[in-house]
Protein backbone atom coordinates (compact mmCIF):
# COMPACT_ATOMS: atom_id res chain seq x y z
CA UNK A 1 0.00 0.00 0.00
CA UNK A 2 1.42 3.68 -0.99
CA UNK A 3 2.92 5.70 2.24
CA UNK A 4 0.81 8.26 0.82
CA UNK A 5 -2.70 6.48 1.08
CA UNK A 6 -1.45 6.03 4.75
CA UNK A 7 -0.86 9.64 4.80
CA UNK A 8 -4.40 10.19 4.09
CA UNK A 9 -5.42 8.18 7.13
CA UNK A 10 -3.42 9.92 9.47
CA UNK A 11 -4.46 13.87 7.96
CA UNK A 12 -7.89 12.10 8.58
CA UNK A 13 -7.25 11.51 12.05
CA UNK A 14 -6.13 14.84 12.37
CA UNK A 15 -9.05 16.78 11.33
CA UNK A 16 -10.82 14.39 13.81
CA UNK A 17 -9.43 15.63 16.08
CA UNK A 18 -8.71 19.03 15.41
CA UNK A 19 -12.66 19.39 15.09
CA UNK A 20 -13.90 21.85 17.70
CA UNK A 21 -10.74 22.16 19.47
CA UNK A 22 -12.02 25.73 20.66
CA UNK A 23 -15.12 24.67 21.24
CA UNK A 24 -15.12 24.30 25.31
CA UNK A 25 -13.93 27.27 27.84
CA UNK A 26 -11.44 26.80 29.71
CA UNK A 27 -11.54 24.34 32.55
CA UNK A 28 -9.96 25.10 36.05
CA UNK A 29 -6.53 23.36 34.93
CA UNK A 30 -6.94 24.83 31.35
CA UNK A 31 -7.03 28.21 32.91
CA UNK A 32 -4.60 28.50 35.32
CA UNK A 33 -1.96 27.78 32.42
CA UNK A 34 -3.71 30.13 30.53
CA UNK A 35 -4.26 32.74 32.30
CA UNK A 36 -0.41 32.92 33.39
CA UNK A 37 0.49 33.50 29.44
CA UNK A 38 -1.96 35.75 29.10
CA UNK A 39 -0.84 37.79 32.43
CA UNK A 40 2.83 38.20 30.85
CA UNK A 41 1.17 39.48 27.59
CA UNK A 42 -0.89 42.12 29.46
CA UNK A 43 1.53 43.55 32.40
CA UNK A 44 4.65 42.96 30.32
CA UNK A 45 6.14 41.11 32.86
CA UNK A 46 7.98 38.54 31.60
CA UNK A 47 10.37 38.15 34.47
CA UNK A 48 8.66 35.56 36.40
CA UNK A 49 5.17 33.38 36.41
CA UNK A 50 2.05 35.17 37.65
CA UNK A 51 -2.03 33.79 38.81
CA UNK A 52 -3.66 36.78 39.25
CA UNK A 53 -0.34 39.22 40.20
CA UNK A 54 0.87 36.67 42.42
CA UNK A 55 4.21 34.56 41.90
CA UNK A 56 3.23 31.10 40.41
CA UNK A 57 6.69 28.95 41.44
CA UNK A 58 5.18 25.27 41.07
CA UNK A 59 6.51 25.06 37.23
CA UNK A 60 9.24 26.59 35.28
CA UNK A 61 8.36 29.29 32.70
CA UNK A 62 8.59 27.45 29.17
CA UNK A 63 5.47 26.44 28.58
CA UNK A 64 3.84 29.57 29.46
CA UNK A 65 6.23 31.95 26.98
CA UNK A 66 5.65 29.30 24.48
CA UNK A 67 2.03 29.84 24.63
CA UNK A 68 2.35 33.69 25.26
CA UNK A 69 3.72 33.88 22.24
CA UNK A 70 1.15 31.81 20.41
CA UNK A 71 -1.29 34.52 22.14
CA UNK A 72 0.53 37.03 20.48
CA UNK A 73 0.65 35.93 16.76
CA UNK A 74 -2.54 34.27 16.29
CA UNK A 75 -5.13 35.36 19.26
CA UNK A 76 -5.66 34.40 22.80
CA UNK A 77 -8.33 31.39 22.44
CA UNK A 78 -8.36 28.08 23.50
CA UNK A 79 -8.46 26.44 20.44
CA UNK A 80 -4.40 28.21 20.13
CA UNK A 81 -3.29 27.34 23.72
CA UNK A 82 -4.57 23.74 22.85
CA UNK A 83 -3.01 23.22 19.54
CA UNK A 84 -0.04 24.74 20.54
CA UNK A 85 0.89 21.19 22.94
CA UNK A 86 -1.06 19.33 20.34
CA UNK A 87 1.88 19.87 18.27
CA UNK A 88 4.08 17.89 20.36
CA UNK A 89 1.81 14.90 20.06
CA UNK A 90 2.38 15.24 16.35
CA UNK A 91 5.92 16.14 16.52
CA UNK A 92 6.44 12.50 18.70
CA UNK A 93 4.50 10.50 16.21
CA UNK A 94 6.71 11.71 13.61
CA UNK A 95 10.39 10.85 15.42
CA UNK A 96 10.68 7.57 13.63
CA UNK A 97 10.56 10.00 9.91
CA UNK A 98 13.34 12.52 12.06
CA UNK A 99 15.83 9.84 13.72
CA UNK A 100 16.04 7.27 11.00
CA UNK A 101 18.84 5.80 12.48
CA UNK A 102 17.82 5.39 16.40
CA UNK A 103 14.49 3.98 14.84
CA UNK A 104 15.76 1.81 12.49
CA UNK A 105 13.87 -1.54 12.09
CA UNK A 106 10.39 -0.61 12.77
CA UNK A 107 7.65 0.68 10.41
CA UNK A 108 7.15 4.60 11.23
CA UNK A 109 3.65 5.19 10.13
CA UNK A 110 2.61 1.38 12.16
CA UNK A 111 4.10 3.53 14.91
CA UNK A 112 2.75 6.93 14.41
CA UNK A 113 -1.00 4.91 14.04
CA UNK A 114 -0.30 2.85 17.84
CA UNK A 115 1.44 6.23 19.17
CA UNK A 116 -1.49 8.64 17.90
CA UNK A 117 -4.56 6.40 18.21
CA UNK A 118 -3.25 5.52 21.93
CA UNK A 119 -2.37 8.77 22.97
CA UNK A 120 -5.35 11.00 22.36
CA UNK A 121 -7.32 9.02 24.60
CA UNK A 122 -5.41 10.41 27.53
CA UNK A 123 -5.60 13.82 25.87
CA UNK A 124 -9.34 13.19 25.43
CA UNK A 125 -10.51 15.36 28.73
CA UNK A 126 -8.11 18.12 29.22
CA UNK A 127 -6.32 18.94 26.21
CA UNK A 128 -4.51 22.06 27.20
CA UNK A 129 -1.83 20.88 29.84
CA UNK A 130 1.98 21.14 29.35
CA UNK A 131 3.04 17.51 29.40
CA UNK A 132 2.90 16.78 25.55
CA UNK A 133 5.96 19.50 25.66
CA UNK A 134 7.73 17.63 28.28
CA UNK A 135 6.46 13.75 27.17
CA UNK A 136 8.24 15.12 23.85
CA UNK A 137 11.33 16.76 25.43
CA UNK A 138 11.66 13.91 27.71
CA UNK A 139 11.69 10.97 25.36
CA UNK A 140 14.37 13.58 22.86
CA UNK A 141 16.76 13.28 25.47
CA UNK A 142 16.29 9.59 26.55
CA UNK A 143 16.77 8.92 23.09
CA UNK A 144 19.91 10.86 22.52
CA UNK A 145 21.72 9.61 25.84
CA UNK A 146 20.41 5.87 25.20
CA UNK A 147 21.93 5.61 21.39
CA UNK A 148 24.39 8.35 21.29
CA UNK A 149 25.76 8.92 24.77
CA UNK A 150 26.00 13.16 23.32
CA UNK A 151 23.74 15.73 22.86
CA UNK A 152 21.06 14.94 25.20
CA UNK A 153 21.63 18.13 27.54
CA UNK A 154 19.39 20.65 25.91
CA UNK A 155 16.86 18.65 25.40
CA UNK A 156 17.21 17.61 28.96
CA UNK A 157 17.26 21.06 29.96
CA UNK A 158 13.73 22.12 27.70
CA UNK A 159 12.24 19.35 29.64
CA UNK A 160 13.20 20.82 33.12
CA UNK A 161 12.25 24.42 31.98
CA UNK A 162 9.09 22.88 31.34
CA UNK A 163 7.70 20.50 33.94
CA UNK A 164 10.36 21.24 36.59
CA UNK A 165 12.53 18.69 38.83
CA UNK A 166 9.75 16.02 37.93
CA UNK A 167 11.25 16.05 34.60
CA UNK A 168 14.72 15.58 36.14
CA UNK A 169 13.07 12.73 38.55
CA UNK A 170 11.82 11.01 35.59
CA UNK A 171 15.20 11.17 33.27
CA UNK A 172 17.21 9.75 35.66
CA UNK A 173 14.79 7.02 37.31
CA UNK A 174 14.25 5.86 33.60
CA UNK A 175 17.73 5.94 32.91
CA UNK A 176 19.61 4.38 35.90
CA UNK A 177 16.51 1.77 35.23
CA UNK A 178 18.07 0.91 31.72
CA UNK A 179 21.08 1.12 32.77
CA UNK A 180 20.68 -1.31 35.48
CA UNK A 181 19.11 -3.78 33.09
CA UNK A 182 21.24 -3.52 30.65
CA UNK A 183 24.48 -3.56 33.15
CA UNK A 184 25.43 -0.33 31.32
CA UNK A 185 27.38 2.14 32.82
CA UNK A 186 28.13 4.18 30.40
CA UNK A 187 24.77 5.77 30.37
CA UNK A 188 25.02 7.38 33.56
CA UNK A 189 28.98 7.98 34.03
CA UNK A 190 29.22 10.13 30.87
CA UNK A 191 30.16 13.82 31.45
CA UNK A 192 27.31 15.41 29.68
CA UNK A 193 25.15 14.81 32.95
CA UNK A 194 27.58 17.29 34.51
CA UNK A 195 27.11 19.61 32.00
CA UNK A 196 22.95 19.37 31.79
CA UNK A 197 22.93 19.46 35.68
CA UNK A 198 25.29 22.67 36.21
CA UNK A 199 22.90 24.61 33.18
CA UNK A 200 19.53 23.51 35.40
CA UNK A 201 21.02 24.77 38.41
CA UNK A 202 22.15 27.63 36.69
CA UNK A 203 18.85 28.40 35.16
CA UNK A 204 17.29 27.73 38.61
CA UNK A 205 19.63 30.38 40.17
CA UNK A 206 19.24 32.66 37.50
CA UNK A 207 15.30 32.55 38.05
CA UNK A 208 15.74 33.09 41.61
CA UNK A 209 17.76 36.22 41.29
CA UNK A 210 14.97 37.35 38.75
CA UNK A 211 12.28 37.51 41.46
CA UNK A 212 14.29 37.85 44.25
CA UNK A 213 16.14 35.45 46.65
CA UNK A 214 13.46 34.59 49.38
CA UNK A 215 11.83 31.44 50.68
CA UNK A 216 9.03 31.37 48.26
CA UNK A 217 11.29 31.44 44.91
CA UNK A 218 13.03 28.34 46.09
CA UNK A 219 10.09 26.48 44.56
CA UNK A 220 12.06 26.43 41.27
CA UNK A 221 14.74 24.25 42.99
CA UNK A 222 11.84 22.11 45.03
CA UNK A 223 9.62 22.21 42.23
CA UNK A 224 6.50 20.69 41.99
CA UNK A 225 6.50 17.26 41.72
CA UNK A 226 7.92 16.99 45.77
CA UNK A 227 5.55 19.43 47.28
CA UNK A 228 2.58 18.47 45.29
CA UNK A 229 3.00 14.62 46.10
CA UNK A 230 3.60 15.52 49.62
CA UNK A 231 0.48 17.95 49.90
CA UNK A 232 -2.04 15.78 47.99
CA UNK A 233 -1.12 12.52 49.44
CA UNK A 234 -3.36 10.51 50.85
CA UNK A 235 -2.45 6.84 51.94
CA UNK A 236 -6.06 5.07 51.17
CA UNK A 237 -6.27 6.31 47.79
CA UNK A 238 -2.82 5.70 47.55
CA UNK A 239 -3.55 2.00 48.22
CA UNK A 240 -6.06 2.45 45.72
CA UNK A 241 -3.78 3.50 42.83
CA UNK A 242 -1.71 0.56 43.85
CA UNK A 243 -4.73 -2.10 43.03
CA UNK A 244 -6.43 0.21 40.19
CA UNK A 245 -3.36 0.85 37.89
CA UNK A 246 -2.46 -1.81 36.04
CA UNK A 247 -6.01 -2.10 34.62
CA UNK A 248 -6.03 1.75 34.33
CA UNK A 249 -3.16 1.41 32.17
CA UNK A 250 -4.29 -1.61 30.17
CA UNK A 251 -7.63 -0.01 29.12
CA UNK A 252 -6.33 3.92 28.31
CA UNK A 253 -3.23 1.85 26.45
CA UNK A 254 -6.91 -0.10 24.08
CA UNK A 255 -6.93 -1.19 21.61
CA UNK A 256 -2.89 -2.36 20.91
CA UNK A 257 -2.62 -3.18 24.85
CA UNK A 258 -4.66 -6.19 24.00
CA UNK A 259 -1.84 -7.88 22.42
CA UNK A 260 0.26 -7.27 25.26
CA UNK A 261 1.23 -10.99 24.94
CA UNK A 262 3.17 -10.69 22.03
CA UNK A 263 5.24 -7.90 22.97
CA UNK A 264 7.99 -9.92 24.60
CA UNK A 265 9.25 -12.08 22.29
CA UNK A 266 13.13 -11.31 22.23
CA UNK A 267 14.57 -9.20 19.39
CA UNK A 268 18.33 -8.42 19.48
CA UNK A 269 18.29 -4.74 18.52
CA UNK A 270 18.87 -1.74 20.88
CA UNK A 271 15.83 -0.60 19.96
CA UNK A 272 13.50 -3.28 21.32
CA UNK A 273 15.33 -3.33 24.74
CA UNK A 274 15.28 0.34 25.02
CA UNK A 275 11.50 0.17 23.97
CA UNK A 276 11.20 -2.81 26.38
CA UNK A 277 12.76 -2.09 29.42
CA UNK A 278 11.73 1.55 28.94
CA UNK A 279 7.83 0.85 29.42
CA UNK A 280 8.79 -1.51 32.48
CA UNK A 281 10.62 1.33 33.76
CA UNK A 282 7.71 4.22 33.30
CA UNK A 283 5.17 1.87 34.43
CA UNK A 284 6.91 0.88 37.47
CA UNK A 285 7.69 4.12 38.71
CA UNK A 286 3.90 5.69 37.33
CA UNK A 287 2.56 2.76 39.73
CA UNK A 288 4.81 3.20 42.79
CA UNK A 289 4.64 7.15 42.16
CA UNK A 290 1.47 7.92 40.93
CA UNK A 291 1.54 11.15 38.57
CA UNK A 292 -0.99 13.48 37.23
CA UNK A 293 -0.80 12.65 33.47
CA UNK A 294 -0.33 8.82 31.57
CA UNK A 295 1.00 10.12 28.56
CA UNK A 296 4.70 9.37 29.71
CA UNK A 297 4.30 5.44 29.23
CA UNK A 298 3.13 6.02 25.56
CA UNK A 299 6.30 6.66 23.51
CA UNK A 300 7.76 3.53 25.16
CA UNK A 301 5.33 1.52 24.67
CA UNK A 302 4.44 2.84 21.23
CA UNK A 303 8.12 1.77 20.18
CA UNK A 304 7.64 -1.40 21.59
CA UNK A 305 4.23 -2.15 20.29
CA UNK A 306 5.37 -1.41 16.94
CA UNK A 307 7.96 -4.47 16.65
CA UNK A 308 4.97 -6.26 15.70
CA UNK A 309 1.67 -6.28 13.17
CA UNK A 310 -0.87 -7.15 14.91
CA UNK A 311 -2.40 -10.43 13.80
CA UNK A 312 -5.97 -10.65 14.22
CA UNK A 313 -8.88 -13.36 13.43
CA UNK A 314 -11.21 -12.78 11.21
CA UNK A 315 -14.50 -13.20 13.75
CA UNK A 316 -12.47 -10.18 15.98
CA UNK A 317 -12.61 -7.93 12.70
CA UNK A 318 -15.82 -8.62 12.21
CA UNK A 319 -16.55 -7.69 15.79
CA UNK A 320 -14.50 -4.11 15.67
CA UNK A 321 -17.00 -3.37 12.35
CA UNK A 322 -20.15 -4.12 14.24
CA UNK A 323 -19.21 -2.17 17.52
CA UNK A 324 -17.64 1.09 14.93
CA UNK A 325 -21.15 0.60 13.15
CA UNK A 326 -23.19 1.16 16.77
CA UNK A 327 -20.66 3.56 18.16
CA UNK A 328 -21.29 6.03 14.91
CA UNK A 329 -24.81 5.27 14.56
CA UNK A 330 -25.48 5.66 18.46
CA UNK A 331 -23.10 9.24 18.17
CA UNK A 332 -25.55 10.06 15.54
CA UNK A 333 -28.61 9.66 17.12
CA UNK A 334 -27.39 10.82 20.62
CA UNK A 335 -26.31 13.95 18.40
CA UNK A 336 -29.83 14.44 16.52
CA UNK A 337 -31.65 13.98 19.97
CA UNK A 338 -29.53 15.93 22.90
CA UNK A 339 -26.63 18.18 20.34
CA UNK A 340 -27.67 21.45 19.53
CA UNK A 341 -26.44 21.98 15.74
CA UNK A 342 -26.09 19.20 12.69
CA UNK A 343 -22.52 18.14 13.83
CA UNK A 344 -23.96 14.82 13.62
CA UNK A 345 -24.54 15.14 9.56
CA UNK A 346 -20.77 16.45 9.72
CA UNK A 347 -19.91 12.77 11.50
CA UNK A 348 -22.38 10.92 9.37
CA UNK A 349 -20.79 12.23 6.13
CA UNK A 350 -17.16 12.13 7.66
CA UNK A 351 -17.78 8.49 8.76
CA UNK A 352 -18.83 7.57 5.14
CA UNK A 353 -15.99 8.81 3.62
CA UNK A 354 -13.29 7.09 5.72
CA UNK A 355 -15.35 3.72 5.20
CA UNK A 356 -15.98 4.18 1.65
CA UNK A 357 -11.96 5.18 1.17
CA UNK A 358 -11.01 2.12 3.05
CA UNK A 359 -13.57 -0.18 1.22
CA UNK A 360 -12.14 1.22 -1.99
CA UNK A 361 -8.39 0.93 -1.11
CA UNK A 362 -9.44 -3.26 -0.08
CA UNK A 363 -10.22 -3.61 -3.78
CA UNK A 364 -7.05 -2.45 -4.79
CA UNK A 365 -3.79 -3.46 -1.81
CA UNK A 366 -4.43 -5.98 0.73
CA UNK A 367 -4.86 -3.89 3.96
CA UNK A 368 -2.52 -4.57 6.80
CA UNK A 369 -5.13 -5.40 9.85
CA UNK A 370 -3.51 -2.55 12.23
CA UNK A 371 -5.33 -0.23 10.05
CA UNK A 372 -8.96 -1.39 10.56
CA UNK A 373 -8.30 -0.53 14.48
CA UNK A 374 -7.16 3.03 13.27
CA UNK A 375 -10.04 2.93 10.77
CA UNK A 376 -12.37 2.04 14.41
CA UNK A 377 -10.12 5.28 16.54
CA UNK A 378 -10.37 8.05 13.75
CA UNK A 379 -14.31 7.45 13.99
CA UNK A 380 -14.53 7.40 17.79
CA UNK A 381 -12.90 10.13 17.71
CA UNK A 382 -14.71 11.96 15.19
CA UNK A 383 -17.78 10.90 17.06
CA UNK A 384 -16.19 12.49 20.43
CA UNK A 385 -15.00 15.79 18.48
CA UNK A 386 -18.13 16.38 16.76
CA UNK A 387 -20.74 15.05 18.71
CA UNK A 388 -19.64 15.10 22.38
CA UNK A 389 -17.87 18.06 22.65
CA UNK A 390 -20.68 20.59 20.75
CA UNK A 391 -23.42 18.90 23.39
CA UNK A 392 -21.43 19.14 26.74
CA UNK A 393 -20.58 23.01 25.18
CA UNK A 394 -24.67 23.57 24.57
CA UNK A 395 -25.39 22.66 27.60
CA UNK A 396 -22.32 23.39 30.09
CA UNK A 397 -22.84 27.40 30.73
CA UNK A 398 -20.72 29.79 28.86
CA UNK A 399 -18.19 31.45 30.83
CA UNK A 400 -16.43 33.35 28.47
CA UNK A 401 -20.17 35.51 27.91
CA UNK A 402 -20.22 35.73 32.39
CA UNK A 403 -16.41 36.98 31.34
CA UNK A 404 -17.56 39.37 28.56
CA UNK A 405 -20.37 41.33 31.05
CA UNK A 406 -18.16 41.45 33.93
CA UNK A 407 -15.32 43.01 31.50
CA UNK A 408 -18.11 45.78 30.31
CA UNK A 409 -18.71 46.90 33.58
CA UNK A 410 -15.11 47.41 34.21
CA UNK A 411 -14.48 49.23 31.27
CA UNK A 412 -17.51 51.44 30.91
CA UNK A 413 -16.28 52.72 34.64
CA UNK A 414 -12.29 53.52 33.24
CA UNK A 415 -10.90 51.07 35.76
CA UNK A 416 -7.29 50.93 35.76
CA UNK A 417 -6.01 48.73 37.93
CA UNK A 418 -8.56 45.68 38.35
CA UNK A 419 -8.54 43.43 41.03
CA UNK A 420 -10.22 40.22 42.49
CA UNK A 421 -10.43 38.00 45.55
CA UNK A 422 -11.87 34.72 43.61
CA UNK A 423 -10.17 31.33 42.31
CA UNK A 424 -12.46 30.91 39.12
CA UNK A 425 -9.60 31.44 37.03
CA UNK A 426 -11.91 30.32 34.09
CA UNK A 427 -14.39 33.05 34.31
CA UNK A 428 -11.31 35.62 35.16
CA UNK A 429 -9.20 34.28 32.05
CA UNK A 430 -12.10 35.42 30.09
CA UNK A 431 -12.64 38.77 32.09
CA UNK A 432 -8.46 39.66 31.47
CA UNK A 433 -8.94 38.86 28.31
CA UNK A 434 -12.07 40.89 27.17
CA UNK A 435 -10.95 44.40 29.37
CA UNK A 436 -7.14 44.46 27.97
CA UNK A 437 -6.48 44.58 32.15
CA UNK A 438 -4.32 42.32 34.10
CA UNK A 439 -5.96 41.43 37.17
CA UNK A 440 -4.18 41.22 40.44
CA UNK A 441 -4.90 39.97 44.15
CA UNK A 442 -6.45 42.73 46.06
CA UNK A 443 -4.09 45.50 47.53
CA UNK A 444 -4.37 48.13 49.87
CA UNK A 445 -4.16 50.36 47.35
CA UNK A 446 -7.21 51.89 45.30
CA UNK A 447 -8.75 50.06 42.40
CA UNK A 448 -11.74 48.10 41.22
CA UNK A 449 -12.42 44.63 42.65
CA UNK A 450 -14.47 41.79 41.06
CA UNK A 451 -15.03 40.04 44.25
CA UNK A 452 -18.55 38.00 45.77
CA UNK A 453 -18.68 39.78 48.77
CA UNK A 454 -20.74 43.09 48.19
CA UNK A 455 -19.75 44.05 51.82
CA UNK A 456 -16.10 44.53 51.15
CA UNK A 457 -16.97 47.35 48.72
CA UNK A 458 -17.24 51.18 49.21
CA UNK A 459 -19.29 51.65 46.03
CA UNK A 460 -20.99 49.04 43.48
CA UNK A 461 -20.68 49.39 39.57
CA UNK A 462 -22.24 47.27 38.91
CA UNK A 463 -23.07 43.13 39.12
CA UNK A 464 -23.53 40.10 37.01
CA UNK A 465 -24.97 36.30 37.93
CA UNK A 466 -22.64 33.47 36.58
CA UNK A 467 -22.45 29.58 37.00
CA UNK A 468 -20.39 30.16 40.36
CA UNK A 469 -23.00 32.72 41.95
CA UNK A 470 -22.94 36.60 41.65
CA UNK A 471 -19.94 38.51 40.94
CA UNK A 472 -20.26 42.30 42.22
CA UNK A 473 -17.39 45.17 40.69
CA UNK A 474 -17.10 47.88 42.49
CA UNK A 475 -14.69 50.40 44.28
CA UNK A 476 -12.53 48.82 46.53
Amino acid sequence: MPKQVLAVFFALYLIANLFNLGKLDFSYKEAKNAIISLQMNKSGNYKWQTVLGKPYFKKPPLGAYYTSILFKIFGENQWQARFGQFVFVILTALLPFILKNEFEGIDPFYFASIYLTTVIVLLSVNTYSLYPSAVFFLFMALIKVYFRQKNFEVWLVLAFLTLGLSAIFLFYVILLCLAVLEKNKELISIKEHLVALILILFLSLFGIALYGLNINSIHYLVGSFFLGFLESFDFKNYMGHLISFPFIAFFLLLPWSIFIKNFFRKYDTRLYRFALNGSIAVFFLMWILPFENYLILVPFFASLASFYKVNIDSFYLKLVAIFTIILISGAILFGYLFAKGSNYLILLIFSVFVVVFLYQLSKKYALEQYMYIVVFMICAKAAYSMVYVPYKASYMPDVSVYGKKIASIILKNKAKYVMSNNVHLDLLYYVEKESNLPIYIPQKSKGVLITQNKEVLKKVYGSEFSPYGVFYVGEY
